[in-house]
């Protein structure tokens, strides 16, 4: 766990440095700085961020139809 914090801590630092920290990778948006203080390694923005959750939670419940 560690291990995957350091990480996306170096993908933090690099996005930093190429002037792409902050934009969420989905949208382009900017990433609300209230957020950045919260969670520094985001790459989503809010909104991105549910949607990909939502489409998760679709892929996990169709998976589990396909069991039966």
């Amino acid at each position: 766990r560690e291990a995957k914090l350091i990480g996306k801590l170096q993908d933090a630092l690099e996005r930093l440095e190429d002037g792409t920290f902050g934009y969420c990778e989905e949208c382009g948006e900017e990433i609300p700085y209230k957020r950045l203080l919260a969670r520094p390694v985001a790459t989503l923005c809010i909104r991105c961020k549910n949607a990909q959750e939502a489409a998760e939670r679709t892929r996990g419940e169709s998976d589990q139809l396909s069991d039966y």
